[in-house]
Order: structure tokens, then sequence, then C-alpha cells
């Protein structure tokens, strides 16, 4: 039998909706210098999974997991140059 793959422990059990109350947060990246954090105020539109964030990848998880969110909910406090928003 296949050895299961861990893609990213938030959605190898499947996707669970939202929270109703979540009012945001602050993340920071997996970095061991020149660490990124970001505070959103907001629900997240969409999540996606990405393997070009290494930073941002949970230990043995192939991708990270990528929130979408409105630009002004978003700030940024360290590391400035690292985050691209579009």
């Amino acid at each position: 039998m296949a050895q299961a793959i861990s893609i990213h422990p938030n959605v190898d059990q499947g996707i669970r909706p939202a929270a109703a109350n979540f009012t945001g947060g602050t993340l920071l990246c997996h970095c061991s210098d020149k660490k990124v954090s970001v505070a959103i105020d907001s629900q997240c539109f969409h999540n996606h999974v990405c393997g070009c964030t290494k930073c941002w990848k949970p230990a043995g998880a192939l991708f990270s997991q990528v929130a979408v969110v409105p630009r002004d909910p978003l700030a940024q406090f360290a590391e400035a140059g690292e985050v691209v928003a579009f």
C-alpha cells in the first residue's frame, strides 16, 4: 500500500469551514533569521496550497498554505521587502 503524503496539516484531513468569529491574527514565517511578521484583521477570501513559499511550510509538509486577504486589513511589521501584495 502506498504511504500517505502530507500536503499540509490544515488540508490533509479535509478542509474545515472558516470560523465565523475569526477576527484576524499575527503570522510569522519559519525563517531562522529575518522573520517576516504580518497582521491580518479580517477573514480571508480563500486559501490555497503552494510550493513556492518554502519558509511558510510546516515541518514535513510539501506545501505552504497561502491566504488571500484584502490589502486594507493587512499590515507588515518586519522584513517589508519579503512579502508581495497584488
